[in-house]
C-alpha cells in the first residue's frame, strides 16, 4: 500500500466518523426519534459502564488495603516468634 492511499484511508475514517456525528446531533435536535433513542441508549450504557468502573476501582482499592494489613498482621506475627 503506498503512502497516499494509507492517509487517503485515514481521511475516509475521519470523513466517516465526522458525518456519523453530524448525523447523531442534527438529528438530536431535530427530534428525530430513530437518532434520540440510539443517542439515549448510548448514553445508558456509558452511564452503566461508569458505575462498574467506579465499583471495580473501589474494589480494587479495598483489595489493596486488606492485603497491606495482612502482610503486617504476617510481619508482626513472625516478629513476636522470635521476640
Amino acid at each position: 500500500m503506498e503512502e497516499w492511499e494509507k492517509s487517503c484511508t485515514f481521511a475516509d475514517f475521519y470523513l466517516r466518523s465526522y458525518l456519523r456525528n453530524m448525523k447523531l446531533i442534527v438529528g438530536y435536535i431535530n427530534d428525530d426519534r430513530e437518532v434520540v433513542s440510539e443517542v439515549n441508549g448510548k448514553a445508558v450504557k456509558m452511564a452503566v459502564l461508569i458505575a462498574l468502573l467506579v465499583f471495580l476501582i473501589v474494589l480494587i482499592c479495598k483489595l489493596v488495603v486488606w492485603t497491606a494489613s495482612s502482610i503486617d498482621s504476617l510481619w508482626n506475627w513472625l516478629g513476636s516468634l522470635f521476640a
